[in-house]
């Protein structure tokens, strides 16, 4: 699959930069950076972070799928049902999960 002009921007192009204050030739201005504290003593508090807007819909749509996991979880009713939304949500994040046990599976 060829990788469009514009494909290759976006992927040579940060995820994120930050707007910083800096001491301009007229005072405190802000600059953009990639770095939130590109100087030291700089505060990264004191800088603004932007996302680009396809990092941050792929942020916003993992964070919709833990408040799937984690809402399931809340709602199941019983123990058995618990566990398994328990599992999934474990799974997500990468952890080792202990199955229950399944009346009538193989194993």
């Amino acid at each position: 699959m060829a990788v469009s002009q514009l494909e290759k921007l976006m992927q040579d192009t940060d995820e994120r930069i930050y707007l910083v204050p800096a001491d301009g030739e007229h005072g405190l201005c802000l600059a953009w950076c990639n770095d939130p504290a590109p100087s030291p003593g700089m505060d990264p508090a004191e800088s603004v972070e932007y996302v680009r807007a396809d990092v941050h819909r792929r942020e916003i749509q993992a964070l919709k799928q833990v408040e799937r996991l984690a809402r399931a979880f809340a709602n199941a009713k019983g123990r058995h049902n618990s566990q398994i939304a328990m599992c999934r949500l474990l799974e997500h994040f990468g952890k080792p999960a202990v199955w229950p046990h399944v009346e009538g599976a193989d194993g």
